[in-house]
């Protein structure tokens, strides 16, 4: 591969596009980085850094499922409006979407309190009430976040989507966590920072609702009196959404179930160590993160409009855009490892083990490849869902077999099964029913489409 191929990749729309959320994300995970050696340095002790941890995962996974699969849907729906510059229905999936979002989180914070006050106290022993309760209440705040964010990044609005969410929030954490600090005489407990992570919520989502009223998209307006397809229709939303929803679902168990049976079982100490660990671990996914997410409004479009060609030229850009910087960061995180793991507090140094498993399981889905965003954008969710399900249902096995055995490094050897598993079928399903090539594994980039078409033709 020349140094004219890395030439067209680097100047490509994918890189530029990566580059810019690239930039707003690594300002971001520095700060979140940042913050989180705050609060394990200042917060009494590691178990106490521990409960914060475990409430903060239970606020942002309820988050992601209260919102239903919505902003990815809706995300789906916009980018198609706005490539055929029909505003008026970008608006109508909009409030569409937050209609839904206000009623079915609003039923489910009702549902997880009443489960959380009826719990047998021997379940929950080891978890305070109270960092339950404000977890639950909070989680709508991470829905609507995350719709806006989808919003913005449909419209490729990359700095509104991105700054709010990845710089501001833990910017506002950390300054609130100070306060309460400074207000509770330099004492901070688990609650009170993860009041601080409520709080800078609310305030983003403020924040979002101004720029979503404010900033409108400057569309191309080639095909404005375009007739709309009925499955881009505002009303079916909710039918598009729940795919996703039962697909996010798996997801969200395959990433957060560690930290929560560590809880039950391990204890809060543990919890902190692994943590840690995967805040650290995803420093290398920064620019597979990015990568997927500025790619989904071009596959979207790209897919509905049958391009197969114009598909082809993004999941290889994307390919490479998100790997070999995916390649450093991993090599200067594992060489920096020790002095990371420092920072927190000498007993964390005890989980770099972890930290390298984590890493791993990062660095196995990009080189796989983008393929559920693939299928997701092409519109096979229910496909994403099954692969998903059934790598959900192995993590579950595998982390009940592993964690009792060895612990949190049990807990991130079932995270790189459960990455190879999930993404080498995802992989299997866009080689063989979409006929692209979506990972480096295939060479993918090294022959154009109309080639490949060409060689399956013969045979």
């Amino acid at each position: 591969m020349g140094s004219g191929h890395f030439r067209r990749i680097l100047s490509a729309q994918v890189a530029r596009a990566g580059a810019v959320a690239a930039f707003i994300r690594a300002a971001g995970l520095l700060l979140v980085f940042g913050l989180q050696v705050f609060l394990a340095r200042t917060i009494a002790d590691q178990a106490e850094y521990g409960l914060f941890a475990w409430g903060q995962n239970l606020m942002f996974l309820l988050g992601s499922l209260f919102a239903l699969g919505i902003p990815l849907a809706s995300s789906r729906m916009i980018s198609i409006h706005a490539h055929y510059g029909r505003d008026s229905a970008q608006q109508a999936v909009i409030r569409r979407a937050a209609v839904l979002m206000v009623v079915f989180s609003s039923c489910f914070v009702a549902v997880a309190l009443l489960i959380a006050f009826r719990l047998p106290a021997d379940v929950m022993h080891k978890i305070p009430t109270e960092i339950t309760i404000l977890a639950i209440a909070a989680a709508p705040l991470v829905s609507f976040t995350l719709l806006y964010q989808a919003i913005g990044r449909a419209r490729s609005l990359l700095v509104a989507a991105f700054l709010p969410t990845q710089v501001l929030r833990p910017l506002l954490t950390g300054l609130l966590a100070l306060g309460f600090l400074l207000a509770g005489s330099f004492t901070l407990g688990a609650f009170q920072a993860l009041a601080a992570v409520a709080v800078s919520l609310a305030l983003v989502l403020m924040l979002q609702l101004s720029l979503t009223h404010r900033i409108r998209k400057v569309c191309n307006n080639t095909e404005p009196n375009a007739e709309i397809d009925p499955a881009h229709s505002p009303d079916r939303l909710l039918g598009q959404a729940l795919p996703v929803f039962a697909t996010r679902f798996s997801e969200l168990i395959t990433k957060y179930a560690s930290i929560f049976v560590l809880g039950f079982l391990a204890g809060p100490t543990v919890v902190a160590g692994y943590f840690v660990a995967e805040r650290l671990a995803q420093l290398t996914a920064i620019p597979a993160m990015v990568v997927n997410s500025v790619i989904q409004p071009w596959l979207a479009s790209a897919s509905a409009a049958n391009d197969r060609s114009r598909m082809q030229q993004v999941i290889t850009q994307a390919i490479h855009t998100g790997l070999w910087p995916t390649l450093v960061a991993t090599g200067a995180v594992y060489a920096a490892s020790g002095l990371l793991l420092g920072l927190f507090g000498p007993d964390f140094e005890e989980a770099a083990p972890v930290l390298l498993l984590l890493m791993l399981a990062h660095l196995v889905t990009v080189l796989l490849g983008p393929n559920s965003q693939i299928l997701v954008m092409s519109g096979r969710q229910q496909t994403v869902f099954r692969i998903m399900t059934g790598a959900a249902i192995l993590h579950l096995i595998l982390i009940s077999v592993l964690i009792p055995a060895h612990g949190a490094a049990g807990a991130a050897s079932a995270a790189v099964i459960s990455a190879l598993v999930s993404g080498g079928a995802c992989l299997g399903v866009v080689r063989f029913q979409l006929r692209l090539k979506s990972s480096i594994l295939l060479s993918a980039g090294r022959r154009s489409v109309n080639e490949e078409t060409r060689s399956d033709e013969t045979r």
